[in-house]
């Protein structure tokens, strides 16, 4: 039987749409206005996509429109210090440098630091609630995590990039790189399959990444920026896609 597949921003610039236990300051922008779910009504859509043969694919957008993760992140880190935590909570600071360069939206320190190892902790930690959550219903199969619109230079200056990379090829492009191909072995140590963005997985002077550079069988790639007719887009040699 067909399956169809609905894609559903959990996370933005600006808010998360979805409480999770482990990190629930994540949702606390949204909680005032529209568009937040709690764990019970998503598992209710979940439900409702199941009984239709709908697969639901989650999307975490990382490194970049991070913001209200960064942020929120930080207000947790406070409150762990304030009330002097047991230290048996883990920590996740997730920049330690706001750049002046501004993301294609205007924000500035928009984008999580792939130096930092809180960094790939957040991650695993936000793919194991999305897992407890989906259990029970459907078991969550494809996890999208985003990787496009990462301004050019947001690492540079980074205390923590300049410290632990020391060789001076690895760029901006080199550095989103690793973070990619790291998040996609988190998710498949998760047993889970993993989209990106075109722009994601994609080098701006070399071209996309080499398939064989993944632990994952195939890394599945959404079109959103090609205009063929302009000759303006990329090319996803050795990737599956979306257009």
């Amino acid at each position: 039987m067909t399956t169809d597949r609905e894609h559903v921003p959990v996370s933005n610039i600006l808010a998360m749409h979805l409480g999770l236990k482990e990190v629930p300051l994540l949702d606390e922008n949204d909680r005032q206005g529209s568009g937040f779910y709690t764990v019970s009504e998503f598992r209710e859509i979940l439900q409702y996509a199941k009984e239709r043969h709908v697969e639901v694919i989650p999307e975490i957008d990382v490194p970049g429109h991070a913001f209200s993760a960064i942020k929120a992140m930080q207000y947790r880190e406070q409150d762990l210090r304030q009330f002097k935590s047991d230290g048996t909570r883990q920590s996740y600071i997730l920049s330690d440098y706001v750049s002046g360069v501004q993301a294609q939206q205007g924000w500035l320190g928009s984008s999580i630091n792939p130096c930092l190892n809180a960094t790939y902790s957040f991650v695993e930690t936000i793919l194991t609630d999305l897992q407890s959550i989906y259990k029970g219903i459907e078991k969550l199969k494809l996890v999208h995590l985003g990787g496009d619109e990462v301004p050019d230079g947001v690492w540079e200056n980074s205390k923590t990039r300049k410290s632990l990379l020391q060789d001076s090829s690895l760029d901006h492009s080199a550095i989103k790189k690793l973070f990619i191909v790291k998040v996609a072995d988190i998710a498949r140590r998760h047993g889970l399959k993993f989209s990106l963005w075109e722009d994601g997985i994609y080098n701006a002077t070399q071209g996309p990444y080499d398939a064989n550079e993944f632990k994952q069988t195939e890394v599945l790639v959404n079109a959103w920026n090609n205009i063929w007719e302009a000759r303006i887009g990329h090319t996803f040699d050795g990737h599956p896609f979306i257009f």
